[in-house]
């Protein structure tokens, strides 16, 4: 006779969650296969590849459709890249995952809202309204960029092992420190003809950036712990 010993293995991955994931990687797909060259003048503008970089510019936000949409797809897989990172941390509350996906994804999305009436009407009401839609341009471009990259980094903290999560956390925080850098000088870059200095531009984004994030941070905190 022959002993052999099994062992339970409990299930580590919600069905919910899974199936929200598959549905975050088929939009994107159907979203690509729609939108093909909104995507490559988006890559194109992203990396200042072209030299046609003001007819680019133009064809971009002169369809609102698509943005919309890679501007959801930001907020759901920045939503569910944060529900992973709290989870690869044992930070866990007793709502059900669809609750805390919703949760995070809200709040990051409430805060762009906020963020873009904010300055929609600042360059309302001083009559730099170019300016302001220059900037929040470059803001959401890099943000389309940023929900498209942690699509593929959220599936690998869900599945991946402990010691593939800290890879990825590791690799994920270097290239959001990069594209967060690149997001200071494109915005920067976009308001440049309104002559501000370095320093009042620094403060503005940590009023309107850093803050929002750091309360997002908290919130978070208090809704997982």
């Amino acid at each position: 006779p022959v002993a052999k010993s099994s062992q339970v293995m409990p299930a580590l991955f919600n069905d919910i969650l899974f199936y929200v994931l598959l549905a975050l990687l088929l939009f994107f797909a159907f979203l690509r296969f729609l939108f093909e060259r909104y995507f490559n003048n988006m890559f194109r503008v992203f990396f200042n590849t072209s030299l046609r970089q003001k007819q680019l510019l133009e064809q971009l936000t002169q369809t609102p459709l698509p943005s919309l949409l890679l501007n959801i797809i930001f907020c759901v897989s920045g939503g569910a890249f944060i529900y992973f990172v709290l989870r690869h941390y044992n930070i866990r509350t007793g709502l059900h995952p669809a609750l805390e996906l919703l949760a995070a994804s809200g709040l990051i999305a409430g805060i762009y809202l906020v963020k873009f009436i904010f300055v929609s009407m600042m360059g309302w009401m001083f009559d730099r309204r170019p300016a302001a839609e220059n900037y929040l341009f470059a803001v959401f471009l890099v943000n389309k960029v940023a929900g498209l990259t942690l699509i593929p980094f959220t599936m690998l903290l869900a599945y991946g092992d402990g010691g593939t999560r800290e890879v990825v956390l590791t690799l994920s925080a270097i290239i959001l420190s990069v594209l967060a850098l690149m997001r200071l000088t494109k915005g920067f870059a976009a308001i440049n003809g309104l002559k501000v200095g370095l320093i009042p531009y620094l403060v503005f984004v940590g009023a309107f950036d850093i803050v929002p994030t750091m309360l997002v941070y908290k919130v978070l905190m208090n809704i997982f712990v």
